[in-house]
């Protein structure tokens, strides 16, 4: 018969390991998204604009805008922002690998002082 603590180490190992299915569930879904993003930030200047669609000094404030601001946010989202949440996933994945392997240990512990005590 399992004792309590061992029984809560096995929710929580439960626990882990689900949260850790999610996580590499995700991160390819993420991956695909930041590429998919990436291929795209062209289309943040589109269409282009000529003198024989659009021109003047709104036109030309307009443009500004899709360079300075749009396409420097999208850029700022590759490179600076997307890194950081990768690394965070990774690192995430990574702590719940040591914790199950911990709580994996403390169960091996667990179990031989249990049997130690059948003994």
């Amino acid at each position: 018969m399992f004792s309590s603590s061992l029984s809560t180490l096995y929710s929580h190992l439960y626990k882990k390991q689900e949260q850790l299915q999610r996580l590499n569930t995700i991160l390819p879904k993420f991956e695909q998204s930041f590429s998919e993003f990436a291929s795209n930030m062209t289309s943040c200047m589109e269409p282009a604009l000529s003198t024989d669609t659009w021109h003047g000094k709104i036109a030309t404030s307009f443009d500004d805008i899709r360079e300075v601001e749009i396409q420097g946010n999208y850029q700022k989202i590759l490179t600076e922002q997307s890194p950081i949440l990768f690394a965070i996933l990774e690192n995430k994945i990574q702590e719940l690998q040591n914790e199950i392997e911990d709580i994996y240990n403390a169960i091996a512990r667990a179990e031989a002082e249990a049997k130690e005590r059948e003994s």
